[in-house]
């Protein structure tokens, strides 16, 4: 197998438009500070035909102000909302959304904005969409058939 190294991939911005995404990782981290967010890992789809393939951004979904309790809830419904739910879908717990989102295909739309801290502009995702390419996801392995067990009595046994 051969690799090539694109260096517009991990150093160029991308340009402010839509790009057909996978959502590889969802998790709860928890800085040093005691403080919890839902760190999303999101990876440009590389089974459609667009630039800046496999490239990898991140977004970080806080905790409510008014409601520390729970994270961001227009946020997390708006990244439900790309997926086919039906409307009123339960989940009890933050770590069922993550492993419902875990692997989910969406459109994420980004932009571009300048980061005080780096002093550099870098790129976000602004808002998502339902997506509109099918995924290329694995099919199920069919069932090996059974063999059946043989039992052999000493009896068929020529010694």
């Amino acid at each position: 197998m051969s690799y090539t190294y694109q260096k517009t991939n991990i150093e160029t911005l991308m340009p402010e438009g839509d790009y057909e995404a996978r959502i590889e990782n969802a998790e709860l981290k928890t800085l040093p500070s005691g403080t919890q967010k839902l760190m999303i890992t999101y990876r440009i789809r590389q089974d459609v035909d667009q630039m800046f393939q496999n490239k990898v951004m991140w977004e970080d979904i806080w905790r409510e102000r008014a409601n520390p309790e729970v994270f961001n809830r227009k946020r997390i419904n708006q990244l439900l909302g790309t997926q086919d739910l039906k409307d009123g879908t339960v989940f009890n717990t933050i770590n069922d959304i993550i492993n419902f989102l875990k692997g989910k295909t969406l459109i994420v739309h980004v932009i571009q904005t300048f980061d005080e801290y780096n002093q550099k502009n870098i790129n976000i995702v602004s808002w998502y969409k339902t997506s509109k390419v099918a995924s290329a996801e694995p099919q199920p392995v069919a069932e090996q058939p059974k063999y059946e067990e043989t039992v052999i009595q000493e009896d068929d046994l020529p010694f």
